[in-house]
């Protein structure tokens, strides 16, 4: 592998495609199989190198990605994986780059590998709205989000809990100025990482589970700024729905905006107020 990065680096406009395309195909295959922490640092400083010498073609992109989405689950190479992708994000490839991200999760042959999924989650939030996001990419949320529906419908906790923490990011980052499109993915996100803690039973101490309430209390802390657009009725239906497994402040939080809405002038205002005096003072 040192020697094709050498070639790389002195060659690199003599080397044909399809030489390349059997390369990173051949890179990819073997970190799926292969365990050796010399030989996977290896091939990532060839894949690397591809990237820095413009030699990779878009052929070989898929092979590429799916390299770097299991090496990114290697606690030694996570910080150089996302380097390399972020660097061949920011070239000509960067937005069939992403196309290839949502196909990996949207293929349903991917759906038990669960190291692939979470690499692809964790591209597309950290390139798109993440701490290094990834300018060139610009600013458009909405064709992705439904790519992270997907990923938390493989039910696999460690991809929710990536989609979870995608979902912090997003809102704590751009949440005033998202528009009802993004909040109503941003919604269905929450229903489907909820309905996932549910069903698992996780306990109150479990990452998804903390990663969910701090999710809660954002768009909370966003909704009363103003700033959430359409879906407010729709987030603390949600609320309402898993009141036994929320924080305080976010009871707190549904009473305020409950209370807010219910006025004399309205029909059966009455026993509106009776029903919620019930169910959360008695």
């Amino acid at each position: 592998m040192s020697i094709l990065v050498n070639i790389v680096q002195s060659n690199a406009v003599f080397m044909k495609e399809q030489w390349i395309n059997q390369l990173v195909q051949n890179c990819s295959n073997y970190v799926s199989k292969n365990t050796s922490m010399e030989i996977i640092e290896l091939m990532l400083a060839f894949l690397d190198a591809l990237v820095c010498f413009g030699c990779l073609t878009s052929s070989a992109l898929l092979y590429f990605i799916t390299a770097l989405c299991r090496t990114l689950n290697i606690e030694r190479f996570c910080a150089s994986s996302w380097e390399t992708v972020k660097k061949m994000l920011g070239t000509h490839l960067g937005y069939s780059a992403l196309v290839c991200m949502t196909r990996i999760i949207a293929d349903r042959n991917n759906r038990s590998d669960v190291f692939l999924l979470r690499g692809a989650v964790f591209y597309i939030s950290m390139s798109m709205w993440g701490p290094e996001k990834v300018t060139k990419l610009g600013n458009y949320f909405s064709p992705l989000l439904p790519s992270l529906k997907q990923a938390i419908q493989t039910k696999h906790t460690i991809v929710v809990y990536e989609v979870a923490l995608s979902v912090l990011r997003l809102v704590k980052k751009y949440g005033s100025s998202l528009g009802p499109d993004e909040w109503n993915h941003i919604i269905s996100l929450v229903v489907g990482i909820d309905q996932h803690v549910k069903e698992e039973g996780l306990e109150e101490a479990n990452p998804l589970k903390t990663t969910l309430d701090e999710v809660f209390s954002t768009i909370e802390a966003t909704q009363q700024n103003g700033c959430i657009i359409g879906v407010e009725d729709r987030f603390y239906e949600i609320i309402e729905h898993s009141s036994s497994n929320r924080l305080s402040s976010s009871i707190e939080s549904l009473l305020r905006y409950k209370s807010s809405h219910i006025s004399p002038d309205q029909p059966r205002w009455i026993s509106t107020l009776c029903s919620l005096l019930e169910r959360y003072y008695r």
